[in-house]
């Protein structure tokens, strides 16, 4: 009986420990480390900012009923993203399980708040969530992501190639000011050169982190290849009308996320002069800013803004204004959504019809 007894390797209580702590720090790094980015670049723009020209500005000059509907739109493009999703997790389920249109809707409005905690975790924690609630395998529904994730890449693309080429004279411009701003201010250059320089190496860094472990994810799912490429084929195996449906989505999500910023130059007097044109550049910048793992964008969406907005003839505080008034209202908002909906959660077990 003692030959037939597996050996087991007893690991020391010490190396225990130190892998519980290792694992747990690296936990809080990935919470505390993006935070810390995004409040260094808001402590490097906000700086010489005169927050009595903020107060002003939030006292007398913004039309918060064109906030709240820009507010509104956050969600809506959340919502038209979830019903995107459940076309393709729709043909995956289980005899007899019912829709899974509910625990879509709740998953992806839920991964938008997940992400303000720890950026990036929120696409994975949809799919092992939903996993959970509805049974379906996680690699066929992380295959749907992927597929999803790739549609908005190229829409990304089809949005921010026309926006720049139309408007290489501001990035000129921009990089050549921030040129002679260096030579300007001696060979320390001055804390925004520093500052651009910064997030430049940081979406390069990210960018190459991203594409390595996407070709680790895609080592690690050997096992269930069958079932991440079903995910994966959900678009093609659509039905005519379905595809339609998700193109409708698609085009849905992102004129709500365009709208949702062009609008709120209508919110204030120094901006509503502003057209689609100079929305659409400060947009593509955006979309490319958000390459940075941090909560919320908070950071690199206020560097952008802020100078953009500068560059286009806006002063400093009030862009800085601006900036700050828009990303915290629309996020706070967001988020917000997102918490009821991983609240509301535990009631499809009650009802596993919704």
């Amino acid at each position: 009986p003692l030959l037939s007894t597996p050996l087991r390797t007893k690991v020391p209580k010490r190396l225990r420990t130190h892998a519980l702590m290792a694992s747990k720090l690296h936990k809080s790094l990935r919470i505390i480390l993006p935070l810390l980015l995004g409040g260094l670049l808001i402590v490097l723009l906000y700086r010489k900012v005169d927050f009595e020209v903020v107060r002003s500005t939030l006292t007398s000059d913004v039309r918060w009923e064109v906030i709240a509907l820009t507010c509104l739109l956050g969600p809506i493009s959340v919502l038209f993203r979830a019903l995107r999703w459940d076309l393709q997790v729709e043909p995956l389920r289980r005899e007899g399980m019912g829709s899974t249109l509910g625990a879509s809707i709740l998953h992806v409005q839920g991964s938008y708040a997940v992400n303000m905690a720890i950026p990036r975790l929120g696409d994975l924690w949809r799919c092992t969530s939903m996993q959970g609630y509805t049974g379906l395998p996680f690699s066929r529904l992380l295959g749907t992501m992927i597929a999803e994730r790739a549609v908005d890449m190229i829409t990304t693309l089809l949005l921010i190639i026309p926006g720049l080429a139309l408007n290489a004279t501001y990035f000129t411009t921009f990089l050549h000011d921030y040129v002679r701003r260096s030579s300007v201010d001696g060979p320390a250059g001055s804390p925004r050169t520093w500052l651009l320089l910064i997030l430049v190496l940081l979406l390069v860094v990210f960018l190459l982190r991203w594409l390595i472990r996407r070709f680790q994810l895609r080592r690690k799912l050997q096992k269930g290849w069958l079932d991440f490429l079903a995910g994966l084929r959900t678009i093609g195996e659509m039905s005519r009308g379905a595809r339609w449906l998700f193109l409708l989505y698609t085009l849905g999500i992102w004129l709500c996320y365009f709208f949702a910023f062009y609008l709120t130059f209508q919110a204030f007097s120094f901006t509503e002069g502003l057209g689609a044109d100079v929305a659409l550049v400060i947009f593509s910048l955006i979309t490319i800013s958000s390459i940075l793992p941090v909560q919320g964008n908070i950071g690199p969406w206020h560097f952008v803004v802020i100078q953009s907005l500068i560059f286009f003839g806006v002063a400093a505080d009030p862009a800085a204004s601006f900036a700050l008034i828009v990303h915290a209202s629309q996020t706070a908002v967001t988020t917000l959504v997102g918490l009821v909906a991983i609240l509301l959660l535990p009631l499809l077990r009650e009802n596993p019809e919704s």
